[in-house]
């Protein structure tokens, strides 16, 4: 880990790797913040899941990275993704649909892959 981050990382639940920027992005559950580290392993910056409102982020379990720069936050306590842009601002959440009898549909996005192509 880069100096920078110390004894930043509590609980690491998320590991990916950007092919594009080819940076590292680190997913800290119990402080809910994604580290994003350089090509050359030294820190760049953090984003800090942390929001209030509808759409915050419960309890982070997977992320990965596309190649258009969103980066997708597997939410196991509300049951969704959640996307960023690189620079932390929240764009959307994405649900399973309901089900043909209307009821909300169980997701548990534990683990997650986005395809070279978004």
């Amino acid at each position: 880990m880069p100096e920078q981050l110390g004894g930043k990382c509590k609980n690491i639940s998320g590991l990916t790797f950007c092919p594009v920027r080819q940076n590292i992005f680190i997913l800290d559950q119990k402080r809910k913040i994604i580290f994003a580290l350089n090509p050359d392993g030294t820190y760049s910056t953090a984003i800090d899941l942390n929001m209030a409102g509808p759409d915050k982020v419960s309890s982070p379990v997977s992320l990965a990275v596309d190649a258009n720069d969103r980066i997708y936050v597997g939410d196991r306590g509300r049951g969704d993704i959640k996307t960023f842009s690189l620079q932390g601002a929240y764009l959307y959440s994405m649900r399973l649909p309901l089900s043909p009898t209307g009821k909300k549909q169980d997701m548990d996005p534990s683990a997650m892959t986005v395809l070279a192509d978004g």
